[in-house]
């Protein structure tokens, strides 16, 4: 399990220091532009082809400042894909993956206010994912990211398919020239900001792996 517990002391301050500078950074956006911005962002993805040929996609479901998920979600119940949420697993301390048809049906206000499934849905494999949307609070051109401290994707992105694209989603202030991480801090292919795309992973490298 990657939380901070295990991490050595200067690493663990400089993730504390970035965390708290990136997320009075994104609270600070002003609300119309983060609305226009999240559109923008959303519709750069909506136009890959990682998005065409995904059939099961993994999202989450955005709280506060960070980038606007709900018409990504509603996108994708609409073009037939099978949509996945996480639900915090607390005795496991991990995430477990559910099916959600309908967003009002099929999720509830789960821990820390954040959407998700209801414990009694449909259970998924991370085995079947072919596209998974990262949040974070930071990222860099490398693809390295800093999430909230609970170490939730960093146990996950490992059981995902070698081959399923980790795209993360985030407004360009959240980019910074590095992000410090430990060995077992997992990276992205793709981020995707309103001014720009940090590529890591080539779509041609993702395809021979096929």
């Amino acid at each position: 399990m990657n939380d901070q517990s295990n991490e050595p002391a200067p690493l663990k301050h400089a993730k504390g220091g970035l965390r708290a500078q990136m997320r009075a950074r994104r609270d600070a956006l002003e609300p119309h532009w983060r609305a226009s911005a999240s559109a923008a962002i959303v519709a750069k993805l909506l136009r890959l082809k990682q998005w065409g040929a995904a059939r099961c996609v993994l999202a989450y479901s955005s709280i506060g400042s960070e980038l606007q998920m709900a018409p990504l979600l509603a996108t994708a119940l609409s073009q037939g894909k099978r949509l996945l949420l996480p639900r915090i697993n607390q005795t496991q301390h991990c995430l477990d993956l559910y099916r959600v048809s309908d967003m009002e049906r099929d999720t509830q206000a789960g821990v820390w206010g954040i959407r998700e499934p209801h414990a009694s849905g449909t259970q998924v494999s991370p085995d079947e994912v072919d596209l998974v949307i990262v949040p974070g609070l930071a990222f860099d051109p490398k693809g390295n990211r800093m999430g909230y401290g609970g170490g939730y994707y960093d146990q996950l992105l490992p059981r995902l398919d070698s081959r399923c694209w980790r795209i993360a989603l985030a407004f360009d202030t959240q980019v910074v020239a590095e992000v410090p991480h430990g060995v077992n801090d997992q990276r992205v292919d793709l981020v995707i900001t309103e001014a720009g795309e940090y590529a890591i992973r080539s779509p041609s490298a993702a395809a021979s792996q096929r």
